[in-house]
């Protein structure tokens, strides 16, 4: 996605689904590791989110270290911390269906903002992939962190990535950026 088109994404979105978008936009993250995010993660004073991702929690269990942008931390400081998740209301949400209500609704989210994404179907994988949802906010992410001048080792370790490869493919320049 484009700056523009993250920008106007953002400004459709509402409540919980706005802070989730600048979230996933802001640290790379994938879509349970953003709807789940917990306070406890959060230091704000060292502008620093620590987390286990879901995907890596069994193989690896390795820490990530988020570094927090000025934007995120903005929206986060706005928010009421009222229990253990940032985002209670789309944590329970997401619990009930494993994401699938909850990505629909992303999904209506970005539609909404002009961004239709059309499905592909993986054959080796055999699934659906549509080419914007959340998951566009990771490669997001990865472009604006490189064109940022964020070293690739740390975009690795941040997303997860473990060859610079991923980080490549992650990385969608063009002129439109």
């Amino acid at each position: 996605l484009t700056v523009d088109e993250i920008n106007t994404l953002i400004d459709h979105a509402t409540g919980d689904f706005k802070t989730l978008l600048i979230i996933l936009v802001c640290t790379g993250q994938r879509l349970v590791d953003g709807v789940k995010l917990k306070w406890e993660s959060i230091d704000f004073d060292q502008r620093l989110i620590t987390l286990i991702p879901r995907k890596t929690a069994r193989r690896t269990g390795k820490q990530v270290f988020v570094p927090m942008l000025p934007q995120l931390v903005e929206e986060l400081q706005n928010r009421k911390n009222k229990g253990a998740y940032v985002l209670p209301d789309l944590v329970e949400l997401y619990n009930r269906d494993a994401g699938s209500t909850l990505s629909k609704q992303v999904r209506k989210i970005f539609n909404g903002a002009g961004l239709k994404g059309s499905k592909n179907l993986d054959l080796q994988n055999k699934r659906a992939v549509v080419d914007t949802g959340a998951h566009s906010l990771r490669h997001s992410f990865v472009t604006i962190a490189r064109l940022a001048g964020f070293p690739d080792p740390l975009i690795r370790q941040i997303t997860g990535h473990t060859t610079q490869e991923m980080v490549d493919h992650y990385t969608q320049f063009s002129e439109k950026l």
